[in-house]
């Protein structure tokens, strides 16, 4: 036990430690909780000056719609589980989820918070209600799974990651127990050759980020185009940002771009599509419409990272210059109840604070209370009235991957405290509670995960 003065100061930390205020979450108790790590809001903080104390609210300027069906896939999963008396009888499965904001230090500031606490966060204490987290799901980018695994991996919890994208695992980062939802995108590289190769597609361009992915993107696929007899007019790389603010601060270069694709006479481009390339790239493209430069008519040639999302500044830009692209996708299946658990979604809900973000955002209004001159939200808009590059009534293939991880760990716990398993052995006439089951969560979890794109 610690002395009285130890405990004391350990009070004292528990209520003076300030971080990061992150106000957007979804929690919901359960015996065993599951957490996630989804990317729909984008974050624009103030930069770092290192001559006085940092700000330590974000400020939420843009969202990705779309995306918020990520988190109710989550959360429906957990309700059908919950309502099976064949998994987990007698237990009750919760969920506790945190945005990226694709940004690397919210990124690790929520996902200490899934760890240790909902209201103050300490790491290694537990200053308030205990969480039994068992497992992470995260996140939507390769980059942003390796900044969840380098928290979660020191304490032995196993994670999904539903990214197409293989992490990095070539630098002192060694992640043991990451494990991935969707098929490697490497599959997608072959697909690519053998459309270019169907509709003999011989001369094209490369547009990828410049990062880590972009650039082993682009190298494999020069070389598969190489041996397929594929001419690779040329390679373009769009430039890395650290957050949505740095458009700005990278202007000239995208007036490059703008220069260099006007007038390039290239009509198939093969693009890494992640979140933050195509919103590059639709501005880029809507520059390009604004100067009467006619650049209708290209074959784009998408992986199945973008999903045809829009964000919401760019809801007054014409998607349409991607019309007749063709993309990739992952694999998705009609699942029963989830439309009527959408129409369900309470826009006042207490619990999910990223709904009322999402309601205004998607339906371009606000809700009673703010003394702003625009459209109030009724909370009576209808889903199903907004268009596919917002929001989706069936699921996506990348909500349908996080469908699919909640089933794959919930198997995992249903094996491990099945009577199967000796923690659910017998002591004095009464039910020994299992111990804490990080390390055999992510021992067992390979036997029950199903291969990489199947159904559970």
């Amino acid at each position: 036990m610690l002395p009285p003065n130890a405990l004391q100061k350990n009070a004292v930390m528990c209520t003076t430690f300030y971080s990061l205020q992150v106000k957007e979450q979804y929690y919901q108790p359960g015996d065993l909780v599951i957490g996630g790590i989804t990317s729909q809001l984008f974050s624009v903080s103030d930069p770092l000056s290192f001559s006085k104390h940092p700000k330590e609210i974000l400020h939420l300027t843009i969202t990705l719609p779309k995306n918020y069906q990520h988190v109710l896939s989550l959360a429906f999963a957990v309700k059908e589980i919950n309502e099976n008396p064949n998994i987990l009888p007698n237990i009750t499965l919760g969920f506790h989820i945190y945005d990226s904001y694709f940004n690397a230090k919210a990124t690790y500031q929520n996902t200490i918070n899934l760890l240790f606490s909902q209201k103050r966060t300490i790491p290694n204490y537990k200053c308030d209600g205990q969480k039994n987290l068992e497992a992470v799901i995260g996140g939507l980018d390769s980059e942003t799974s390796v900044y969840v695994a380098t928290i979660v991996g020191i304490y032995k919890i196993p994670q999904i990651m539903y990214s197409l994208s293989t992490p990095d695992m070539s630098g002192e980062i060694q992640i043991s127990s990451i494990y991935q939802m969707v098929p490697n995108e490497g599959h997608q590289y072959i697909g690519m050759v053998k459309l270019l190769l169907h509709f003999n597609w011989k001369w094209v361009g490369i547009l990828a980020i410049s990062d880590y992915q972009g650039e082993k993107f682009a190298q494999t696929l020069e070389h598969m185009f190489s041996l397929s007899g594929i001419c690779t007019h040329y390679t373009e790389r769009m430039p890395t940002q650290s957050s949505i603010a740095d458009v700005f601060s990278i202007i000239d270069l995208f007036q490059d771009m703008i220069m260099f694709l006007s007038k390039t006479n290239t009509d198939i481009f093969v693009v890494h599509a992640d979140s933050h390339m195509m919103l590059d790239l639709q501005w880029v493209l809507f520059q390009i419409e604004q100067n009467s430069v006619r650049f209708k008519g290209k074959v784009w040639i998408m992986t199945a990272h973008w999903d045809f999302s829009s964000a919401t500044f760019l809801r007054a830009l014409d998607i349409h210059i991607f019309h007749g692209a063709l993309s990739f996708a992952i694999h998705s299946t009609e699942i029963h109840g989830f439309r009527d658990f959408l129409q369900s979604l309470n826009p006042y809900s207490e619990e999910d604070s990223f709904v009322r973000i999402f309601w205004e955002q998607a339906f371009n209004c606000l809700f009673p209370g703010l003394d702003i001159d625009e459209e109030s939200c009724t909370g009576k808009e209808m889903l199903d009235s907004l268009p596919g590059p917002i929001f989706e009534m069936s699921m996506t293939g990348q909500s349908y991957s996080i469908y699919n991880s909640v089933y794959a760990i919930a198997y995992a716990l249903h094996t491990m405290y099945s009577p199967r398993i000796e923690s659910r052995a017998f002591a004095d006439g009464h039910k020994m509670k299992p111990s804490k089951p990080h390390m055999q969560v992510t021992s067992i979890f390979l036997h029950t995960h199903v291969e990489e794109g199947s159904e559970i």
